[in-house]
C-alpha cells in the first residue's frame, strides 16, 4: 500500500487483534486477511485527514471551485470556501465530493457534472440548493437524466460504484442532507449540537 502512514498498518492491525482478544471480539476480522484489510482502510482514512490539514496551507487556484473548468476540485473548492468564511458552501461541496467520490479514471466529473448543473444554470451550491429545494428536485428529474446520457464516462467512486445515477435516488439523498442541516439552521449550528452531545464543548 503506497502512501504516507502506510508505516503504521501492522500497529494498527495489531492493536484490533489485541482490543478483540481482551476487550471485546471484533468478529468481523477475525482472519488474518480482513484484519489487515480493515487496517489499511484506517490508514486509507488517515491520509485521507492529512491530505485535508494540508490543503489548508496550500495555494490553490481559483479555477479549482469553478465547475465549468474541468480542473474543478470539491475538496479543494472547500478549502477555498473555508478560507472565504463560506463554511455551510465548505461543507456542501464536501458532502457532494464524499457522495460521488473521484473515480481513478473519471477523477471528479460526477461531482462537477451535479455541482455545475451542466452549465445550465447557476451552480448548485448550498444557497441554490437549500433555498429552493423544489428547483433543484424538479432539476433532477427532469434535466439531469438526459444530461448525464451524453456519452461521457462520469463513474462513482469504487467504494460506491453500486451508487444509483436515477433522479430519485439523488432527491433522497440530498434532499435528506439539506433537510438534516436546515433543521438545524447551518452547519456550523448542526456540528455544534454534535459536540455538546458528545462532551466537546
Amino acid at each position: 500500500m503506497p502512501g504516507i502512514h502506510r508505516d503504521k498498518i501492522t500497529e494498527i492491525h495489531e492493536t484490533l487483534q489485541r482490543f478483540s482478544a481482551d476487550v471485546h471480539p471484533l468478529l468481523g476480522i477475525t482472519e488474518h486477511a480482513e484484519g489487515r484489510a480493515c487496517a489499511e482502510q484506517i490508514v486509507s482514512s488517515l491520509r485521507r485527514v492529512s491530505y485535508i490539514t494540508q490543503l489548508s496551507n496550500r495555494a490553490i487556484s481559483p479555477l479549482r471551485a469553478d465547475p465549468s473548468n474541468d480542473l474543478f476540485d470539491p475538496l479543494m473548492a472547500a478549502s477555498l470556501a473555508i478560507r472565504k468564511g463560506d463554511t455551510d458552501n465548505a461543507w456542501w461541496l464536501t458532502f457532494i465530493a464524499t457522495h460521488f467520490g473521484k473515480h481513478p479514471e473519471d477523477g471528479w466529473h460526477l461531482a462537477l457534472a451535479f455541482y455545475g448543473a451542466f452549465g445550465q444554470r447557476e451552480p448548485w451550491n448550498w444557497i441554490n440548493s437549500s433555498n429552493d429545494t423544489h428547483e433543484l428536485f424538479e432539476w433532477l428529474t427532469n434535466a439531469w437524466p438526459a444530461l448525464i446520457d451524453d456519452g461521457i464516462s462520469r463513474r462513482f467512486s469504487n467504494h460506491r460504484k453500486y451508487e444509483s445515477k436515477k433522479p430519485s435516488a439523488l432527491i433522497r439523498v440530498f434532499g435528506s442532507y439539506i433537510e438534516l442541516v436546515q433543521r438545524y439552521g447551518s452547519h456550523a449550528a448542526l456540528i455544534n449540537d454534535v459536540h455538546k452531545a458528545a462532551g466537546l464543548v
